[in-house]
């Protein structure tokens, strides 16, 4: 299988629904504090390259433009698409994806409707929740990105979902993160919108839980480097 950046998720497959969503509050909580170094991103090693499966399922969807460099929009395209990283619910996943200009994760849920994305922005990240009636909902504040970030230069997004957290780090950097059992088991999309180039995606599984995990993992420069390279076309 090939790349996953993702995503996002109103997804290409969709789930089916199961019961009612959990309360938006709920949702909106942060996370409890977690072990020493939790807010490094997880050291990962089984990393899979799924970028080529993710521009094949870009071809054949209409709106979706597939160039040697990266995934984006048709000119003229104004809503977000997304593209499918996972066509089934699993638990513990993470996704990485080099970008430039915005990258949108969208997660979606086994025993419910209504989708979560973290969209990466170019002056911030926000967390939010479409309901089944498509009401969307902030779970926390956005995080602003530093004063010297440069959205035209090559950035990785990285999403982690353990013991129902969800964790968001760009270039190393840990954005923020909410809780909710419905993280328990989902599914993930790329959302391309029209400020989108997404160059690379991989996934993983992370096996351990949160308090088990090894962390302190060093940004992989080479997996960002990779955005500013045209990616084999597959």
């Amino acid at each position: 299988m090939a790349l996953a950046v993702a995503a996002f998720f109103v997804l290409g497959s969709k789930p089916k629904p199961a019961a009612a969503p959990a309360d938006a509050s709920t949702a909106s909580q942060p996370a409890s504090p977690q072990v020493a170094g939790a807010q490094e991103p997880p050291a990962i090693t089984n990393w899979r390259d799924v970028t080529g499966d993710l521009r094949e399922k870009a071809r054949s969807k209409p709106g979706l433009l597939v160039e040697p460099d990266a995934i984006r929009l048709e000119p003229g395209n104004e809503q977000p698409l997304n593209v499918a990283i996972t066509d089934v619910p699993a638990r513990s996943l993470t996704v990485r994806v080099a970008y430039t200009g915005q990258a949108q994760i969208s997660l979606w849920f086994k025993e419910s409707v209504g989708s979560v994305f973290v969209l990466a922005r170019q002056k911030e990240t926000i967390f939010n929740r479409v309901d089944e009636v498509k009401t969307t909902v902030s779970l926390r504040p956005p995080v602003p990105n530093p004063a010297d970030f440069d959205n035209t230069a090559p950035h990785e997004l990285l999403l982690a979902v353990q013991d129902s957290v969800l964790r968001a780090w760009i270039d190393g950097r840990f954005i923020g993160e909410v809780q909710n059992d419905l993280f328990k088991e989902v599914g993930m999309a790329l959302a391309i919108t029209k400020l989108s180039a997404v160059r690379k995606v991989a996934i993983a599984e992370l096996k351990n839980t949160v308090s088990e995990a090894k962390t302190g993992a060093k940004l992989d420069e080479d997996f960002i480097r990779a955005a500013a390279a045209a990616p084999a076309d597959k």
